[in-house]
């Protein structure tokens, strides 16, 4: 079952724990194509503009090296010009190639759009 970020908000709100299935397999499995999450992600306008669309504070993120933890999602970055949504994983190509092509914004807003996160 997915949640939008506003259906965990609202349970979150509640004190109702949500529990997320994830398959320890695929986590530690070694993607070569992953890329580290930049220190300076908080200041690119894009990330801020996806975080405000998904209804979140910086507060309610967790960024890491490998991965952005929305809470229900995780969000990751590749090579690339590919998008996926796949075990509650995002994994999109790095903010700054995204910012600087229209097309790839679109694919980010249809992907966030048709999983529901938006």
């Amino acid at each position: 079952m997915h949640l939008s970020p506003r259906q965990f908000n609202l349970l979150k709100e509640m004190n109702i724990p949500v529990w997320v299935r994830r398959n320890s397999s695929l986590q530690h499995a070694p993607d070569n194509n992953l890329l580290a999450v930049p220190e300076s992600i908080h200041e690119q306008q894009i990330f801020q503009d996806v975080i405000h669309a998904l209804n979140l504070a910086i507060e309610d993120i967790k960024v890491t090296t490998k991965h952005i933890d929305l809470g229900t999602t995780l969000w990751q970055f590749s090579q690339g010009s590919e998008f996926s949504f796949t075990h509650n994983t995002l994994t999109t190509p790095e903010l700054s190639q995204i910012a600087q092509s229209n097309e790839l914004k679109i694919q980010l807003w249809q992907t966030l759009i048709q999983h529901h996160l938006v």
